[in-house]
């Protein structure tokens, strides 16, 4: 079901509840009061283009070959990435446990699946406040072109204390698959903003948004390469302020991506056995995963002749 982003109304009678309330809770993030996701999803040199939920398409399609990352996370634009808490222009409500979304090229071999929960809250630092995610992209042999699986999200916390900047414990996104030969290649990319608004003692918003930083990751692999649990973590550049003083609203947009010409890749919160991994996909995953050697492996950070 589409829904619609929580009116302020109701995230602020969530914030009258705790200031005006008085609980004695120490300071920390101390509940979801919102949370969004928008699945999009490309196939063939974009011949196909779906949307979880539905969104019209199709969107401008790309050119073959890895998608330029400069700054943000790129992929056919649009999809765009929610750049503002509130901009998500279509989305699903994960705000009561995970959400996820299968998407297929039928009758192609080519899937993705994704699943994204928001973390729970607790914690005294920006970081603190993050989303789990889980995707899946295969898009095999024969196929001919690239595919990708896009997921945009905001993620919106209610906080009773000033929290504290720093990348410190910032999740680390563990990565497994592998590429065909010729030009082909895999790749994942995240890009996760932060954003702080003032909630005053009466329980009324301020309004307006602070940018406090964001975390953006990045992440390729060549033709020819088998990757098993490599993890990525922010690249150089990401950074979170500490916000001001008081409580108030911690807001998390962003957007996380995979793809593949052809490769399957897929994105774990930690690292899993192969095994684990093709368990967890259920029939339709193995049906389509197949593991073959490759002139070089990547395990962790290390490359092995």
């Amino acid at each position: 079901m589409n829904i619609a982003r929580a009116p302020w109304a109701a995230m602020v009678g969530v914030a009258l509840t705790w200031f005006v309330g008085g609980a004695t809770a120490s300071g920390a993030i101390l509940s979801i009061t919102n949370a969004n996701v928008q699945n999009y999803f490309g196939a063939m040199s974009d011949t196909i283009q779906l949307g979880d939920p539905a969104v019209l398409a199709p969107w401008t399609a790309g050119a073959n070959g890895p998608y330029p990352i400069t700054g943000a996370a790129s992929v056919p634009a649009p999809p765009s990435s929610p750049l503002w808490p509130g901009t998500l222009p279509s989305s699903t409500s994960f705000t009561g446990g995970p959400y996820s979304s299968v998407l297929n090229d039928l009758p192609s071999s080519t899937l993705s699946q994704g699943t994204i929960t928001a973390n729970a809250p607790g914690g005294s630092n920006v970081v603190d406040g993050n989303v789990i995610v889980n995707m899946d992209l295969f898009n095999p042999n024969p196929s001919p072109n690239f595919a990708y699986h896009q997921m945009n999200f905001e993620v919106d916390y209610l906080a009773n204390t000033t929290l504290n900047g720093g990348i410190g414990g910032a999740p680390t996104f563990f990565l497994t698959g592998s590429t065909g030969g010729g030009a082909s290649y895999a790749q994942f990319a995240a890009h996760i903003l932060y954003f702080w608004q003032d909630i005053n003692a009466a329980g009324v918003a301020s309004g307006f948004w602070t940018p406090l930083g964001n975390l953006d990751y990045t992440m390729s692999f060549a033709p020819n390469t088998t990757f098993l649990n490599v993890p990525v973590t922010p690249n150089t550049g990401s950074s979170l302020i500490t916000t001001p003083t008081g409580g108030g609203e911690l807001a998390i947009v962003g957007e996380v991506f995979v793809a593949g010409d052809p490769a399957e890749i897929h994105v774990r919160p930690t690292p899993e056995p192969s095994s684990a991994i093709l368990l967890s996909l259920g029939a339709a995953g193995a049906g389509i995963w197949k593991w073959r050697r490759r002139t070089k492996v990547v395990k962790g950070s290390t490359i092995l002749a």
